[in-house]
C-alpha cells in the first residue's frame, strides 16, 4: 500500500490558479495603500504580478525557481522596512480570508511569509 501524500500548502491553497487569482486582489490592496504604492510606483503591473506569484508559489511550496528575494528587488532599489513588511502581510492576509482560505492556512501562508522577513526588510540604522 502506498502512503498518502499531504498536500503542500501551495496545492491546499489552489495551487497555480487560485494564487493567479488572488494576485489581482492582493494588489489592488497593496497599491491603494498610501504607505505600501510609492514603492512600486516604477514598476508595471505586469512585473508586479509575475514577482508576486513567484513568490507566492516558492513561500508556499509550489514549484518556483525564484527566491524571496524578487519581491524586494520589485519595489526598484526602495527597501522594505519592518512598518512596510506588517502593511504588505496584513494585506496578504486580508486577500486569503477574502477568498475564503481558511484560518489554518491563513496562519501557515503567514509564518511562511515571516520567515522570509530578513530577506525582505532591510537593515534600517
Amino acid at each position: 500500500m502506498k502512503p498518502t501524500r499531504t498536500p503542500s500548502l501551495y496545492e491546499r491553497l489552489g495551487g497555480a490558479k487560485a494564487i493567479e487569482l488572488m494576485i489581482s486582489s492582493f494588489y489592488t490592496r497593496m497599491l491603494a495603500d498610501p504607505v505600501l504604492s510609492p514603492l512600486f510606483q516604477h514598476i508595471t503591473i505586469e512585473r508586479l504580478h509575475a514577482m508576486q506569484r513567484s513568490f507566492l508559489t516558492m513561500a508556499t511550496g509550489g514549484p518556483s525557481s525564484r527566491s524571496s528575494r524578487s519581491i524586494a528587488l520589485a519595489s526598484d532599489g526602495y527597501a522594505f522596512t519592518h512598518e512596510h513588511f506588517a502593511r504588505f502581510a496584513r494585506h496578504l492576509l486580508d486577500t486569503l480570508a477574502a477568498y475564503g482560505i481558511s484560518e489554518t492556512e491563513a496562519r501557515e501562508v503567514a509564518a511562511r511569509i515571516r520567515s522570509h522577513k530578513g530577506e525582505l526588510v532591510a537593515t534600517v540604522g
